[in-house]
């Protein structure tokens, strides 16, 4: 009797969005493989895949590396239609790049046309504090908007790249357990409601 193939682990896709220069190909890099890569080519799109396990079950987790640059702007519809949780990065160092995320989740909105998304707003480049060009309540107050967490990062020093694995209760709509697999089982953790995977994020306890 011929032994049945192995099941593969559940799929979810990670969509990062963000300005050129902000940072998301080294935060995906130090998640993927535990290096921080200082300069590199702006990127077009890039897929990654890793195995993670969430609550004994071993998933799947494609993270999209989307192109900042605006030339790019037109073919982000068909990247954010297969995403089912979004990563928003900006520089802690740039308003511009803060600024833009407003247009960012514009869109991500207006494609998925739904308001509870699952979206994480980061603020990359913390170990540049010194160098910091928007204020730390600017951003929490946009998240609170937003009704989304706020979490801070380093790709350079792994701060809030994958620490500890206990995360405080986030605000509402997030009452759920979250996403396990970007930046950490603190940050994200996948969860299932109503019968289907989603992907849902807590708020960081660190900043």
């Amino acid at each position: 009797m011929s032994k049945k193939p192995a099941a593969q682990p559940t799929l979810h896709k990670v969509i990062m969005v963000g300005s050129g220069g902000v940072g998301k190909s080294a935060l995906t890099l130090q998640f993927m493989y535990d290096e921080f890569v200082e300069d590199y080519e702006p990127t077009k799109a890039d897929s990654y895949r890793k195995k993670v396990v969430l609550d004994g079950e071993e998933v799947q987790i494609d993270i999209l590396d989307t192109a900042g640059q605006e030339d790019y702007a037109a073919i982000r519809d068909n990247y954010f239609r297969s995403g089912e949780g979004f990563l928003c990065v900006f520089s802690i160092t740039e308003p511009e790049s803060f600024d833009a995320t407003q247009e960012f989740r514009e869109q991500i909105l207006r494609v998925k046309n739904d308001e509870n998304i699952p979206f994480l707003l980061v603020g990359n480049k913390s170990d540049l504090g010194d160098k910091r060009r928007v204020p730390l309540d600017a951003c929490r107050e946009r998240a609170a908007h937003w009704q989304v967490p706020y979490v801070e990062t380093s790709a350079k020093t792994r701060d809030n790249v994958d620490k500890v694995r206990h995360a405080t209760a986030p605000p509402p709509p997030y009452h759920s357990t979250i996403q396990n697999a970007y930046f950490s089982p603190k940050h994200l953790k996948i969860f299932k409601k109503n019968g289907h995977s989603h992907v849902n994020a807590y708020r960081s306890n660190s900043i």
